[in-house]
């Protein structure tokens, strides 16, 4: 199994549990992938404590040699020579190609939640769905001053997240007074501000800051996975590097369903 994330760590334990061999890679020093981040906020309690008692029970379950601080080439997964091989290798985060988009206040939101960027008082967060409104969310409970923009309608970005949780999230960041703007694209990152067009108005505005926190979604590791694919009769591609909108549920389905077929 190449990827110690949430679908990588289910398909392990299940596998193992039917009685095979498991060799799991994770390049990282611990287990977990992007849930690390997308539990790391005091509001994800919940989250936190499924990804603590996911990393205990994996390391415990026996036939898993798990193998932490080890990035998987394909020549160390020939080396292992495996009857299957379960890919889960995660994604990376989307950045926009855009002037100032390399500047050092502009943060991705997942070293955000992780405590890993210095955020100023006054904060642009881009992207509203549950990540990047999470993320908002965060700030906001710290006293800064957050507007979150999309440049989707609200109903379209929260159409994609069960209702009661994106419900209860709206409610969260209003009463915390995050101030969201849709139907607005990101154009440029200035040193102080960020220039957006306002696509009802069909106008250019420019918005104060001094900071910016791009939430714009992941984008799966496909070269990735080609390195991989071709190294055992049976692969299973599994998780975010297999979904462009990936969730918990997905993730750990798909990891379950990969050890059942082998």
């Amino acid at each position: 199994v190449i990827g110690g994330g949430p679908a990588g760590m289910v398909a392990a334990r299940t596998a193992a549990e039917r009685g095979h061999e498991i060799v799991l890679f994770e390049k990282d020093n611990q287990l977990g992938g992007n849930l690390i981040f997308a539990s790391a906020a005091p509001f994800k309690e919940d989250m936190r404590k499924y990804l603590e008692w996911a990393i205990r029970i994996t390391m415990n379950t026996p036939n898993i040699a798990v193998k932490l601080s080890t990035e998987a080439t394909p020549e160390k997964i020939e080396a292992e020579r495996p009857d299957a091989l379960i890919i889960a290798v995660g994604s990376d985060p989307i950045t926009p190609a855009i002037p100032g988009v390399e500047k050092k206040h502009v943060f991705w939101a997942g070293d955000v939640l992780l405590g890993n960027a210095k955020v100023g008082e006054s904060v642009i967060v881009v992207g509203a769905g549950l990540t990047g409104s999470e993320t908002a969310l965060y700030l906001a409970q710290q006293r800064k001053k957050v507007t979150l923009i999309d440049v989707l309608p609200l109903e379209k970005i929260d159409a994609e997240i069960p209702t009661i949780n994106i419900i209860t999230l709206r409610n969260m960041l209003s009463k915390s007074g995050v101030f969201t703007r849709t139907e607005v694209k990101l154009n440029a990152i200035t040193d102080s501000s960020v220039i957006i067009l306002d696509k009802k108005e069909n106008k250019t505005e420019e918005i104060p800051c001094d900071t910016v926190v791009l939430s714009l979604g992941l984008e799966p590791r496909k070269k990735l996975v080609e390195a991989f694919e071709k190294l055992a009769t049976e692969v299973y591609i599994i998780g975010d590097c297999n979904n462009k909108r990936g969730n918990l549920m997905k993730a750990t389905t798909e990891g379950f369903w990969a050890a059942i077929e082998i």
